[in-house]
């Protein structure tokens, strides 16, 4: 094999030899010396190139490969009680009690408040009378309508459910934003602001929280409450108030996103419709399942009725338990495509400054070489002159 200097070029693979081919054509570098410096730069010609003009500093190769060999890995999976007896029945690993899948968690965006129309005083008075047989008629049907919510959904009328949803019990409906802020000033009167205080309710609508809880790989702990159900008192102040609650929410590690919803707005009626809530206070935690989708959220925890503490966070913490290490994966595969994202974006800028370099020695040495030969032709003139003497 044909060999320069020290180096058997042979001892290389094509793409190897092109790598080089093209390195050395810029920067006419010995093949002894071009080849332990593209071997540093993994034979990327482009970042080859920057090293050899600008000196080798950091090795941003090196740099983005030791930053994703430290990403962490999905933990181990641990094990219930559930699942390591059904492992121990001889099912196949990673199988059974996840088998049956979670329900889906809607994206739900509320209706926007239409604008009141108010009729002329004239036409007022002519309608009183049909007025006020529409509104005895409406808080009929509404009474109506409130017990028969507790049915199951598919006993449910239709027109019921549509127009309980329209109304919301009577409230003015606002924008979702504005409807948080509502519902965390009545939980503060109620409750207290101290102890409003010590809950993180997400400042938005249920889409956003959702849409938040989503990008961000982080739980979504809805809750629901009935001011007219007699355990919703309770169950805030001696359970969603309580210490072991409050730390678990307000942990960073924990990930979660909490959102709050009074049933008589608009909003959060028709979220309890659409999780089928029969029973207040309503919980659930809404998370990422991969396993069932890349892009899908399911119901991974309900709990419903006034629960103690103590079972309040042990079925949060086993379902964030259970379902942390897929989310953890995926959080882990979005880091590790960030540092090749970044790895790309430093060797194009390597090559576009590579570029630039050498678009600039180009016009410097045709400037030189223009001024070189204007100062030849100009010498040559000068010498094709007949000298005149005195």
């Amino acid at each position: 094999m044909a060999s320069e200097g020290d180096f058997d070029i042979g001892q290389l693979s094509e793409s190897q030899q092109e790598a080089l081919q093209q390195y050395t054509a810029v920067t006419n570098q010995e093949v002894k010396d071009a080849v332990p410096l593209l071997q540093r730069s993994q034979w990327n010609v482009q970042i080859a190139i920057a090293k050899f003009f600008d000196g080798e500093g950091p090795d941003p190769v090196a740099e983005a490969l030791a930053a994703q060999n430290d990403i962490p890995r999905a933990g181990a999976r641990h094990e219930n009680l559930q699942e390591s007896l059904y492992a121990a029945a001889g099912a196949p690993a990673g199988r059974g009690p996840r088998a049956q899948g979670t329900d889906p968690a809607p994206r739900i965006v509320p209706r926007q408040p239409s604008a009141t129309y108010r009729p002329p005083f004239l036409l007022s008075v002519i309608l009183a009378p049909f007025n006020i047989g529409y509104r005895l008629f409406s808080t009929l049907f509404r009474a109506l309508s409130y017990v028969l919510v507790f049915l199951p959904a598919p006993l449910r009328p239709r027109a019921v459910t549509g127009a309980l949803a329209r109304t919301a019990y009577g409230r003015r409906q606002l924008l979702p934003r504005d409807t948080a802020a509502r519902f965390r000033r009545e939980f503060e009167e109620q409750y207290g602001a101290d102890g409003a205080s010590e809950l993180p309710f997400f400042e938005g609508g249920y889409a956003q929280a959702y849409d938040a809880a989503k990008k961000d790989l982080k739980f979504l702990l809805v809750v629901l409450l009935a001011p007219e159900h007699d355990d919703c008192e309770p169950f805030v102040r001696e359970t969603l108030l309580s210490p072991e609650v409050v730390d678990l929410v307000q942990d960073p590690a924990n990930n979660i996103v909490l959102w709050g919803g009074n049933v008589r707005d608009s909003e959060a009626y028709q979220i309890s419709l659409e999780y089928q809530c029969t029973k207040f206070p309503f919980s659930c935690l809404v998370c990422l399942t991969p396993r069932e989708g890349s892009t899908r959220m399911g119901v991974v925890k309900r709990l419903v009725g006034a629960l103690t503490p103590t079972v309040y966070v042990q079925g949060l913490q086993g379902a964030m338990d259970k379902y942390g290490p897929d989310i953890e994966a995926v959080r882990a595969e979005r880091r590790a495509n960030e540092v090749a994202r970044n790895l790309r974006t430093e060797q194009d800028s390597a090559y576009e400054r590579s570029l630039a370099r050498d678009r600039e020695r180009a016009r410097q040495k045709r400037e030189a070489e223009a001024a070189a030969a204007r100062a030849e032709e100009r010498a040559a003139e000068a010498a094709r002159a007949p000298w005149t003497g005195p």
